[in-house]
């Protein structure tokens, strides 16, 4: 009873052994034509149960949450979506005020006063720009440093089974 529990395994070992190594195996193709004539319906089922499922389709309504959540949550939000709306009017008014300057005839003396209003909303403009972008950048940043030490405190308390049951490159992409 020994060697027919022995016999049995086999199969599954060696489909183990060749999911652990990475594309180079030293078993010949006929080797792998009996190992796979040789499996039961049990083995094509632990396969099945192997095999990861994928996500298809949109970003779920959660995942984003919850980074939003780790960039700082709604006080972060808001922040960075005003600062985006104001750079989006102050984007929007230059070309407005343009074209009010142009619309009308202005005398020399008014010349300096459009002129002034144009670079100012310009330099809000840039203003605006650069602290939306250094925010948000910042904001992800902090994030990103979340989620890692998240995960990374995760895989560090998973069992040791788990390294021995999900391939390493399964592990490095997530």
């Amino acid at each position: 009873q020994g060697v027919e529990l022995e016999a049995a395994a086999e199969p599954l070992l060696q489909r183990q052994l060749s999911r652990a190594t990475s594309g180079a195996s030293a078993v010949s193709g006929e080797e792998v034509k009996d190992n796979v004539e040789d499996e039961s319906p049990d083995a094509e089922e632990e396969d099945e149960e192997l095999q990861e499922a994928r996500a298809t389709g949109q970003v779920k309504k959660e995942v984003v949450f919850y980074y939003l959540e780790m960039m700082g949550g709604c006080k972060t939000t808001s922040f960075l979506a005003s600062l985006y709306l104001m750079s989006e009017i102050i984007n929007l008014a230059l070309p407005l005020w343009i074209a009010n300057w142009t619309a009308k005839e202005v005398a020399s003396n008014e010349l300096e006063f459009y002129l002034i209003v144009y670079v100012s909303i310009s330099v809000a403009s840039v203003f605006f720009m650069t602290v939306r972008d250094m925010a948000a950048n910042s904001f992800g940043f902090r994030a990103a440093r979340k989620l890692h030490a998240v995960m990374f405190a995760a895989v560090l308390r998973a069992p040791m089974s788990f390294f021995q049951d999900t391939p390493q490159g399964r592990i490095i992409n997530r």
